[in-house]
């Protein structure tokens, strides 16, 4: 996720710090308290999960009420994906693990009921467009046909479109047009995945690229939606 101002073809940029909430130790150790080991100010990144715990386990969700608390943005990142004969080709962890992974983590936060428990302050963008998840909105239907097992959200899925924010991460114009037509254009933030060798180079070119955008939403997406969610002026001008 980036935001700033042009400066030739310079970018002044705003780092987020790894949290101790990501630690597969942290929100279950004894003592872990979120008022001692949450942000107080800035932005954080944390991991999609800690072990075997989603973002709805109750030491993550008192994290994120307290993010909320403070107006920390939340930024969540894949990781430790599982690991097979299957996955271990082609980049395969990368490729389908990372979608899947931020697909599932978005079900926990819905699913889990934490959209429901935080408040509604709360700023947290998950990374590379929310992986698979807008695609798959359609399965909604689930929570209506078997609301027996899915129905554990006080609302249908769709309705917390708005309550959560993704970045740009998707590599093609058309994949891009679905994530602004799904999220809505103010939720979509323009990100890079730097530094690792899959994120998009150069950064922001799908956006140039997405004819679909006013020249007032390529803004939005090239560094204006990222500069509200970090809390920072607009620095990002429309060209």
């Amino acid at each position: 996720m980036r935001c700033g101002r042009r400066t030739g073809r310079r970018c002044r940029t705003r780092r987020l710090r790894p949290s101790p909430a990501s630690s597969p130790w942290a929100p279950t150790r004894p003592g872990w308290q979120p008022t001692r080991h949450a942000p107080r100010r800035s932005a954080v990144e944390i991991g999609n999960h800690v072990g075997d715990r989603d973002l709805d386990h109750e030491g993550i969700v008192q994290f994120l009420q307290h993010c909320a608390e403070v107006g920390a943005p939340v930024f969540v990142h894949p990781w430790d994906m599982p690991n097979s004969a299957r996955l271990n080709r082609w980049m395969a962890q990368w490729l389908t693990g990372m979608p899947a992974e931020t697909h599932l983590s978005l079900l926990a936060m819905i699913l889990g009921g934490v959209f429901d428990r935080v408040p509604e302050s709360l700023k947290i963008c998950f990374a590379h467009g929310g992986g698979s998840f807008a695609f798959w909105l359609g399965l909604e239907n689930a929570w209506h046909q078997r609301n027996d097992i899915i129905g554990t959200s006080e609302k249908p899925p769709s309705t917390y479109i708005g309550r959560f924010s993704v970045d740009s991460v998707v590599f093609e114009p058309s994949a891009l047009r679905l994530l602004v037509d799904i999220v809505g254009v103010d939720d979509v933030l323009l990100g890079s995945d730097y530094p690792y060798p899959l994120g998009e180079r150069p950064v922001g070119e799908v956006v140039r690229r997405a004819s679909f955008l006013s020249e007032a939403d390529r803004a939005r997406l090239l560094g204006g939606n990222a500069a509200e969610f970090l809390n920072l002026p607009a620095l990002w001008e429309t060209p």
